[in-house]
Formats: structure tokens, sequence, C-alpha cells
């Protein structure tokens, strides 16, 4: 039973591969598996940051001051504000990024854990970071 077992694994890409971020678009159950087995965050994690921060600088310097504040109000400013806001934005969005798969996968382990089932919170996180990207 166990020599079946592996068979079926590795005719299934299972057996201790690493997870594919295209394989989750192809054939979604054997890469679900492969995280299951092997479970991964380092990779998937830096690429989702990565497109974070872009999407983050693009909407900084995407975003017009007029729209916060009137022409009147910007002159009282001090002179950083500008520079503060686009910052704040974005840190706010890579903070963000971050922490929904986190607390994604918090969610998950907690009704994991009352519905008695068997998994960690590095398989969790590793599934919910493939599954965003």
């Amino acid at each position: 039973m166990s020599v079946n077992n592996e068979v079926m694994e590795h005719e299934n890409g299972a057996g201790g591969e690493k997870p594919s971020i295209i394989g989750i678009f192809t054939s979604p159950l054997v890469q679900l598996e492969r995280i299951k087995q092997n479970p991964k965050v380092l990779v998937p994690l830096l690429i989702f940051m990565a497109i974070g921060l872009v999407s983050s600088l693009l909407v900084a310097f995407g975003l017009n001051m007029t729209d916060l504040a009137t022409p009147e109000e910007l002159a009282m400013m001090p002179e950083g504000f500008e520079v503060f806001v686009r910052m704040t934005v974005v840190m706010g969005g890579i903070f963000t990024i971050l922490l929904v798969p986190l607390i994604s996968a918090a969610v998950q382990l907690l009704i994991a854990k009352l519905a008695a089932k068997d998994v960690t919170f590095k398989q969790l996180f590793s599934m919910n970071l493939y599954k965003l990207n």
C-alpha cells in the first residue's frame, strides 16, 4: 500500500516537489497538495511584496495633492507635507499587503482548529500567498 501511495504521489507531482505560482492556474489541486507537503513562504512573499510596492508607488506618485486639500490649505502646510503623504501611502500599502495574508491565515487556522483539522500556520500562510499571487 505504501509503494502504491508513493507511485500515485509521484504521478500527481505532489511528492516533495516545490509548488509553482504558474501551476496554481494550470493545475490547482496538484499545487495545493505540493503546498501541503512542502510549504514555501519566502519567494511568493517577495513576489507579492514587489507587486504591492510597485502598485503603492503608482498610487503615491499618481496622487494629486489638490484632491486632498484646497490650494489655500496646501499653502499653509509645512514644506515636507507632500513627501510625508506619499511615503505614508507607500508604507501603508506595504503593511496592508503583509497583513492581508497574515490575518487570513490566522482566521483560517482558527477555523481549522475548531474543526479539529491537522494543518499548520505555515501551510495556510503559504496557500494564501500563492492564492493572492
